[in-house]
């Protein structure tokens, strides 16, 4: 919490708001009851309110595919048949291009999107051939890898600068 809470309600909700709420006094007991210790603590990502887009209602793209889809929705990653890659690539850009910067794996290791050093053993066989950062408000996601439609109201991991930005806060008595 309130990862969950955002997830589920979204980022401006009351029960958001409580979820903060009883982590800021949690927090500001802690610090009171040691007065001698310098408290530091952050967030591991930001959160933005989303809409969701079924890949599905695309079959044209979703024939260019050769696997499912991965990594998180806000940052989709998508194995693409080896002879149709030209042919993905102008039809995601038709249409998401306006909510979503499409990179090759290649790009994403040499800007090292997901952090510096080298990746451990099999963790690039989950990257496909693109990935896919959200600009926006929109997470991609595909109605035959659920039974039923995702309930997020908020998510992360898109390239929004709420998303990117994360609060450090330093207390003490």
């Amino acid at each position: 919490s309130p990862d969950r809470e955002m997830h589920r309600t979204g980022i401006y909700t009351l029960r958001t708001h409580i979820e903060v709420l009883k982590a800021q006094w949690f927090i500001k007991k802690v610090v009171k009851e040691n007065p001698d210790t310098v408290f530091i603590t952050c967030a591991d990502h930001g959160h933005v309110n989303v809409k969701l887009l079924d890949i599905e209602e695309h079959q044209d793209l979703v024939d260019t595919l050769s696997n499912k889809l991965t990594l998180e929705k806000r940052a989709r990653s998508f194995f693409v048949k080896e002879d149709r890659r030209k042919e993905f690539e102008d039809l995601f850009n038709k249409y998401y291009g306006e909510h979503f910067e499409l990179l090759t794996k290649e790009e994403v290791l040499n800007i090292k999107l997901f952090g510096l050093g080298e990746p451990k053993e099999g963790v690039l066989d989950s990257f496909g051939d693109y990935v896919a950062i959200s600009k926006d408000e929109y997470c991609i996601y595909s109605n035959k890898e659920r039974k039923k439609k995702p309930k997020y109201k908020g998510h992360h991991a898109g390239g929004t600068k709420e998303e990117r930005e994360i609060d450090i806060s330093i207390f003490n008595e």
